[in-house]
């Protein structure tokens, strides 16, 4: 997870960026083997996805 440090203002960039670390760490995990790089594709593409959706609901994009 993001760790809150300081003041530092977080980006949805990096909201992307650690769910699609998340995303690819648990389909690996349940997978028990590392993505191939058109999983890793999809599973950044669904994890902006989840992030958009996120975003809608809690009205900040």
């Amino acid at each position: 997870m993001i760790e809150r440090t300081g003041t530092r203002k977080y980006t949805v960039a990096d909201l992307y960026k650690e769910a699609g670390h998340l995303v690819r760490e648990e389909m690996g995990a349940m997978k028990n083997k590392p993505l191939s790089p058109a999983e890793e594709t999809k599973s950044d593409e669904l994890a902006k996805l989840i992030s958009k959706m996120v975003l809608k609901e809690m009205k900040i994009a």
